[in-house]
């Protein structure tokens, strides 16, 4: 079973954390879990966030407050919280299209070996069109392809990542993980 857990980093966002949220909430496929890192606002992010919560008992979330990290300790918060086996980052001031979760989940089951899926960010008066291609490691890490929010990770392949970046040369360079 496809279980997406959707982390969000979460700071002084009172003006987009809800259309963010709106976003989710709506998928064609509903996520597994919605994990929400206050990453210490001084805004009302947390407020709205709890007053979404509220409104959809029928999902399953986790608000985690915790002092200012920045964004990557955010996103290591959530991943230490996750239990999905399939990991999706949304930025607090960006919002997905609705079948953004379906279409990538169905990528996945064409294509067993990926490892993650991603891709640009729209921009509603172009006209882009694109193919799979295929990216290393350390091309995604150090030439930045994707923006996060565009990223739908198998956890599996996620943590072996970061597991191999801890045990090889490659962590005294990384900065998002």
């Amino acid at each position: 079973m496809n279980k997406v857990t959707v982390i969000i980093p979460v700071y002084n966002a009172e003006k987009t954390i809800g259309r963010a949220l709106a976003s989710v909430l709506n998928q064609t496929i509903a996520p597994y879990e919605i994990i929400i890192i206050d990453d210490g606002s001084h805004d009302n992010s947390s407020l709205i966030v709890q007053e979404h919560i509220d409104l959809n008992p029928m999902f399953k979330f986790h608000l985690i407050k915790k002092s200012n990290g920045g964004v990557s300790s955010a996103r290591n918060v959530g991943l230490k919280k996750a239990t999905g086996n399939y990991i999706a980052f949304l930025d607090s001031d960006d919002e997905w299209f609705l079948d953004k979760l379906e279409k990538q989940l169905t990528i996945f089951d064409g294509f067993t070996n990926f490892g993650f899926i991603g891709g640009l960010i729209y921009r509603p008066k172009e006209n882009i069109q694109g193919s799979l291609l295929e990216i290393s490691l350390s091309d995604l890490i150090f030439k930045n392809y994707f923006q996060p929010s565009t990223v739908l990770f198998k956890k599996r392949s996620l943590i072996w990542s970061v597991f191999l970046m801890k045990h090889s040369d490659m962590q005294k360079k990384v900065i998002f993980l």
